[in-house]
């Protein structure tokens, strides 16, 4: 991380067919036109890029032509609005990649639209995509046209208010091949647009959001299986019971006291853990969760008790965790419901003053 610059001239090694990081300097010999003449594959992670000086320079990588390559990762430097490339977009637009690229990553760029290159067919074969603190872009490609796409990861795009049509494409399905899906620090994202006659991720397994204050709706998403919510608000976990299909459901940091009514029908739930919730009292609503196989419970510290009431109808439970719960003083005399439990753990509850009876 500390590394500034590579020795100068790498043009010259004209056998070399692997190279996983250039750094883009501004003098000669340091430029990204020693990319040129490279034939590199397998990854290649590009980085100050603010250093390209013009569209010229940047063509220069000749990165259309690299047909082995399969990931590719370009980084600007993170910037403020004081030093940013006025060609920054025209840079972006001159990096356009081969056709077989797999995997493509895009971190601090400070355009305000994505390249064009990124509107046809040049990312048909793309697997995995990336967008990582840029933060001036209001709209993303039609993404949702990538046939190969399986991996969509959305980090720190400040000025992304929608993730709607315009994302979708223009087929009867969008993300028809995409199975994990994350949106992580986006704190101007409101809206998960609904389409009448277009099938969204039909093939979705795992949704992460993660610090998205302002979302409150999630899409029919039928296959999915995973859900991580981190920071969410009160509508948008209302808004989960309607997945009564998912098995795997992970609550951070959230601000709720008492978990929404209607998550007891979630009848296919078989992990649920329970992450930093300073607020949550009452667990009563797991009740008919009949299918739970894990419960983690970390760092609640608001929760005095497991209730009875909670715990009857996990028949099915085989592994409790309990840790950091610092308020904690008794455990429920309904634990002798548990009848499946193997593993009971309990970690960091200094409050703690008896076992349950039996």
């Amino acid at each position: 991380d500390s590394l500034t610059s590579l020795p100068d001239h790498m043009g010259q090694l004209t056998c070399l067919q692997s190279l996983s990081m250039f750094l883009v300097g501004q003098e000669e010999g340091y430029q990204v036109g020693e990319l040129k003449e490279l034939y590199l594959g397998g990854t290649l992670s590009i980085k100050r890029l603010e250093n390209v000086r013009n569209l010229e320079d940047a063509k220069k990588a000749n990165l259309k032509r690299k047909q082995e390559l399969i990931s590719l990762e370009l980084y600007w430097s993170k910037s403020n609005e004081e030093n940013i490339s006025k060609n920054v977009e025209e840079v972006l637009e001159s990096l356009e990649p081969n056709s077989n690229l797999k995997k493509l990553s895009i971190n601090f760029f400070q355009g305000s639209k994505f390249p064009n290159w990124m509107l046809g067919l040049v990312l048909k074969n793309l697997v995995e995509i990336s967008f990582k603190d840029c933060e001036r872009c209001e709209h993303l490609p039609p993404l949702g046209k990538l046939q190969s796409l399986k991996i969509l990861e959305i980090r720190r795009m400040c000025s992304l208010k929608y993730f709607n049509h315009g994302d979708y494409g223009d087929g009867e399905s969008s993300f028809p091949a995409l199975e994990t899906l994350k949106f992580n620090e986006m704190p101007s994202l409101e809206e998960w647009a609904m389409v009448d006659r277009v099938e969204i991720c039909p093939c979705l397994r795992e949704l992460v959001i993660s610090g998205c204050p302002k979302m409150t709706k999630l899409p029919f998403l039928p296959a999915l299986e995973r859900l991580t919510i981190e920071e969410g608000n009160e509508m948008l976990f209302r808004s989960v019971i309607n997945l009564t299909w998912i098995s795997y459901f992970r609550i951070t940091k959230c601000n709720l006291k008492i978990l929404p009514d209607g998550l007891d029908n979630l009848f296919a739930l078989k992990t649920l853990s329970l992450y930093r919730c300073p607020e949550l009292e009452n667990l009563s609503v797991l009740k008919n969760l009949h299918s739970l196989r894990t419960l983690s419970i970390w760092g609640c510290n608001s929760l005095t008790s497991l209730p009875v009431q909670g715990l009857q109808g996990l028949t099915s439970l085989t592994s409790l965790k309990i840790t950091s719960c610092d308020k904690l003083i008794s455990l429920s005399d309904g634990m002798q419901y548990l009848t499946a439990l193997r593993a009971w753990s309990i970690q960091q509850c200094p409050e703690i003053q008896s076992f349950p009876e039996g």
